[in-house]
């Protein structure tokens, strides 16, 4: 599942700002966020999915960020599907034109899924971020793209500057936990220095109220349009930021914040173990160097 909320370009020093948490089946192996090489010698800076390879959150040193959610299935019929959603991320940051990741990767090869994809160094004639989704879903008030799929099986906008938030529904779907996190992070993006030295990265006790909202489990009373496969038990789970699911060992398996400037990544994690508590050592701040642009 998932929950992200991110800024794009919001002062003129810092490129990006992510706060995402990670749901997932708690018993899923998985390697913590760290710098890896792929085969071409790329230097990636990702956590990584160990069942089925590729990552739902990521940055490389080329400029390209990656940022995924799985979309809540409608019914409980059992599907299968030929490929990993967790290449989506792990592709694009590997380098290649958006055209090229398309046709490479139809839709319809993968589980519902949000994608959204971007670049601290784009072409001159190729906006700079997109979001992307291989299901047709109710349009919300920011979602200003066409309710078709194009021949690829993607439905896509650009985004330009601005605060979003994605979870398992549409971009900016207006869910509880949703407009929360994108209230802290509309809050966050107030609070970044705009001149003086420090001004490349969101102040301490800005990013303690970044990681503060995600750690929230406060739940919210479902709605029929929300039923779907799922009862109310877990529903009423599914509302929380923070997921604890104990029942099917599922839940929020790590919290994240991300932000960019023209030349660098900086990446905080947070993980938490089987019971849904942090495991210790959590949130060291972890850097990438990367190509420099002019920002957007």
């Amino acid at each position: 599942m998932c929950t992200i909320a991110f800024a794009l370009q919001p002062t003129p020093a810092i490129a990006l700002l992510v706060a995402a948490n990670r749901d997932e089946t708690r018993s899923r192996p998985t390697r913590s966020a760290g710098v890896w090489r792929d085969e071409a010698g790329r230097q990636i800076l990702s956590g990584r999915d160990l069942q089925d390879g590729g990552t739902w959150m990521g940055c490389a040193d080329n400029g390209r960020v990656a940022l995924l959610t799985n979309i809540r299935p409608s019914d409980a019929a059992p599907r299968t599907f030929a490929r990993s959603r967790g290449e989506l991320c792990a592709n694009w940051l590997r380098g290649g034109s958006l055209a090229t990741w398309r046709a490479s990767h139809r839709g319809d090869d993968f589980g519902g899924c949000n994608v959204v994809l971007g670049t601290l160094a784009p072409s001159s004639d190729e906006p700079a971020w997109w979001f992307l989704r291989n299901q047709v879903g109710a349009p919300t008030e920011s979602d200003g793209s066409p309710q078709t799929l194009d021949e690829t099986g993607w439905l896509s906008r650009p985004l330009g500057p601005g605060t979003y938030v994605v979870s398992n529904d549409n971009l900016d779907t207006p869910w509880p936990k949703a407009l929360a996190m994108k209230e802290a992070m509309r809050l966050a993006t107030h609070a970044l220095p705009t001149q003086g030295d420090a001004c490349d990265a969101p102040a301490p006790e800005t990013q303690q109220a970044l990681l503060a909202a995600l750690q929230d489990r406060q739940t919210y009373a479902p709605t029929e349009q929300a039923m779907g496969p799922f009862d109310h038990v877990g529903l009423t789970a599914l509302s929380a930021c923070f997921v604890d699911w104990q029942a099917r060992d599922y839940g929020t398996r790590s919290s994240s914040l991300l932000w960019a400037t023209t030349s660098q990544f900086t990446m905080r994690e947070w993980c938490y173990d089987a019971t849904g508590m942090p495991m210790v050592g959590g949130g060291a701040a972890q850097t990438l160097a990367c190509l420099p642009t002019t920002p957007r």
